[in-house]
């Protein structure tokens, strides 16, 4: 699934605050004791582990202390107030409890900086469902925002969404789009009742809608990507995303990690130039086995999502050469967003080795954007791709990719194009010598936009930048909105939430 890699927190929330009508206590730290037992740790890892054990969260400026710098610890049943005197070993920091965090500050420097504390916005809650409006099925990662905020979100699996706006917005339009829909716009008020009930009509194109420009796909192809500089961004920006991931075995779920990141983009033209990622708030539940981990390792994580950002990071089939190992056809026009988009489909040539992919290109009429993407690797090529996929698997194990398939989507800000959406999901089997049925295994990400601030160039300090061998730290695991504050997330299907109470009380079934 492309480049793959995985990452851990370093708990400098970006969160603004106003600080006005905001109480900070200044009573002890929580009587709580805790055991550490930690080699070679870095402060950020120490905090992460002290998170997992009393649900309270670690907010600091990264700059306060060297973060590179490890320990070793080693403490049984302390309390919380030793083990961080410790960690810190002066007494020029110190801390102050703010609801469920634990502010860490320079003594002397009481007045704590606006990006320290979660933001207490008073933010407008829209929640509702996005259905087919003759079938009635709910339709998945729609894409739903307010015009001129670039904020938004989209559906989960089930239809349903939950998107966070500043009161000053609340009166604005919502606007809700899906490939081969008519988008719906629906005028919000503080009296509205809710969840809403959304039903988007599909778009049949008329022959008296079509204007075809150019009968050749490859050429409308080649035409897409030579205005990739003009369509797209030329100037960084940064965006907020949110991320979730997981791992399944048969129908028991052994990782579900979820996170909001900030992203660092360079311009769409700098291809080379990787986008720069930190983690702003993240949190993730492990239920497998020790086997389980011993059978396999798969690719996963934020970095390989942001591989899937097919403009920045091409393909074979979007590269300059693609006619030399894919056909390229007709295969419809459909509307997105109230626009005419031709729909390409394109496959590996006979008896090319080269070219694994296949699937459909979403590009605009007008301006010929490449507005969304559908592909997966054809199913002849799966055996050969499979090291894409499998970092390492356990003597005696035989593994089989089964399918691997991905979607990404495009909006327009300020009328240049930006990521909004990825997900994908790679399927395997996993059986041991002499075994039968043996296992299947499902590999899910999803990464969707909430936020682009365009032309807006954004720096990390050392150390905030998540590292490829980091991973998402273990928290304690609730589905509470106010965990995210004020970002905006995909709303959680039911069964999810069903899955996670299980996992939380040891009640999965094989």
């Amino acid at each position: 699934m492309m480049k793959r890699s995985q990452i851990k927190p370093v708990y400098f929330f970006i969160l603004a605050l106003l600080l006005f009508e905001y109480s900070i206590s200044l009573a002890q730290l929580p009587e709580t004791k805790i055991s550490l037992d930690i080699q070679n740790a870095r402060i950020s890892e120490i905090l992460d582990k002290i998170s997992s054990q009393t649900g309270y969260f670690f907010t600091y400026d990264a700059s306060l202390f060297l973060q590179d710098r490890t320990m070793n610890l080693h403490f049984d049943q302390a309390d919380l107030e030793t083990i961080l005197n410790a960690v810190f070993q002066d007494n020029s920091y110190g801390f102050k409890l703010v609801d469920k965090n634990i502010v860490i500050y320079r003594v002397g420097q009481e007045t704590l900086p606006e990006t320290a504390l979660p933001k207490q916005n008073k933010n407008i809650v829209l929640q509702g469902m996005i259905l087919d409006e003759k079938t009635k099925e709910p339709l998945s990662y729609a894409n739903i925002g307010i015009p001129g905020t670039n904020l938004g979100t989209i559906s989960n699996m089930e239809g349903n969404f939950r998107l966070q706006i500043p009161e000053p917005y609340s009166d604005s339009m919502l606007t809700v789009s899906y490939i081969g829909y008519e988008s719906e716009s629906h005028k919000l008020s503080q009296n509205n009742s809710y969840p809403l009930l959304i039903e988007l009509e599909k778009k049949t194109i008329s022959l008296q809608e079509v204007i075809i420009r150019y009968q050749d796909p490859e050429y409308l192809l080649n035409e897409s990507l030579n205005r990739i500089s003009v369509n797209y961004s030329n100037n960084p920006s940064t965006l907020t995303s949110y991320f979730r991931e997981y791992v399944r075995k048969n129908k028991k779920y052994l990782i579900f990690s979820e996170a909001v990141i900030e992203i660092a983009k360079e311009p769409y033209q700098n291809t080379l130039v990787p986008d720069q990622v930190k983690l702003l708030r993240g949190r993730k539940i492990i239920a497998g086995t020790a086997e389980d981990t011993v059978i396999m390792k798969i690719k996963s994580g934020i970095a390989n999502s942001l591989q899937l950002d097919v403009i920045k990071s091409r393909p074979d089939f979007l590269s300059a050469d693609f006619s030399r190992h894919y056909e390229v056809d007709f295969s419809d026009i459909v509307s997105f967003n109230n626009q005419l988009v031709y729909e390409l489909e394109f496959s590996p040539k006979e008896d090319d080795e080269e070219a694994i992919y296949r699937g459909k290109l979403y590009i605009e009429q007008t301006r010929l954007v490449l507005l969304a993407v559908d592909f997966q690797i054809d199913p002849s090529h799966l055996k050969k791709a499979q090291d894409m996929f499998i970092v390492k698997k356990s003597r005696g194990i035989k593994a089989k990719t089964l399918s691997a398939e991905y979607h990404v989507e495009y909006k327009e800000t300020g009328e240049k194009y930006y990521l909004s959406q990825a997900r994908g999901e790679v399927n395997f089997k996993f059986r041991k010598k002499k075994e039968w049925l043996g296992s299947n295994y499902t590999l899910l990400i999803e990464l969707a936009i909430t936020n682009i601030e365009p032309g807006k160039k954004t720096r990390y300090k050392p150390g905030e930048v998540y590292r490829s061998n980091e991973i998402l730290s273990d928290q304690s695991f609730e589905y509470d909105p106010h965990f995210w504050g004020d970002y905006n997330t995909i709303e959680p299907e039911v069964p999810l939430q069903e899955v996670i109470e299980r996992i939380k009380s040891n009640l999965m079934t094989p």
